[in-house]
């Protein structure tokens, strides 16, 4: 599937100079290119009925590849990343180091030390903190990249496991997480808003397919060592890690 419109153009294109007819290449061309308005009209009930005529789309093709920047060359500290990329965040001291937290070995450091303005005694969330940390990272990797972005993201805690090893203590998340693609979910904006504050509900079947035709997911883990944490903060003993 194309990653931008751009890429309809492309196929579009190609399908101007003639395919076999029938072909689900062209079909699917066909539909990108009522979705995107390029070439033809927009018209995402088109796309709809042109969509629903091809066989599901592999399960492999909806699996999202996020970009790890751990590897990337000359990559940031991912508290760095943070205050570079969320201004709103430029003042507000994060009580985390470490690394990405893609791993054991890499894992967020939870160390209220490192925020100047924390007085000992104070009720402290790490759960709160965790998400919000989990967000960033989401946004860094899907959002701040220079192709086939993600709009429309949702995530969800799957798993928030506890883990003592050597001495520390950890929280594993594991999170699910899914979107639009960037150019997908524009084309349904413009879609909507011709419609005037007018949402007949076969439209609004229509932007749910292609909401779930072009669905995109991933599961990533998120480590945290909370061995730095106040204690009556730790969910270790706790039933309920969630």
């Amino acid at each position: 599937m194309p990653n931008n419109s751009r890429e309809a153009v492309y196929y579009f294109r190609r399908m101007q100079k003639g395919q076999k007819a029938g072909d689900p290449g062209e079909t699917r061309s066909l539909a990108h290119c009522y979705l995107s308005g390029h070439g033809v009209e927009q018209s995402v009930e088109k796309s709809v009925a042109l969509l629903k005529t091809l066989p599901p789309e592999p399960e492999d093709s909806q699996v999202y590849h996020p970009v790890r920047l751990d590897l990337l060359p000359d990559h940031p500290r991912f508290i760095d990343a943070i205050r570079a990329n969320f201004r709103m965040m430029d003042n507000l001291p994060l009580p985390i180091g470490g690394g990405w937290g893609y791993g054991k070995d890499d894992a967020v450091i939870v160390d209220l030390s490192l925020d100047e303005g924390y007085e000992e005694g104070r009720p402290f969330n790490l759960d709160r903190l965790a998400r919000l940390v989990i967000e960033s990272r989401i946004f860094l990797a899907c959002v701040m990249r220079p192709s086939d972005r993600l709009a429309g993201i949702e995530w969800k805690v799957q798993s928030c496991d506890c883990i003592e090893d050597g001495g520390r203590q950890f929280e594993k998340y594991t999170v699910s997480v899914h979107g639009c693609p960037e150019w997908v979910w524009d084309a349904l904006g413009h879609d909507w808003r011709k419609t005037r504050n007018r949402t007949p509900r076969s439209k609004a079947e229509a932007h749910e397919f292609i909401r779930t035709w072009f669905d995109r997911m991933y599961e990533a883990e998120y480590w945290f060592d909370i061995t730095r944490c106040p204690e009556e903060s730790k969910p270790m003993g706790k039933e309920d890690n969630q």
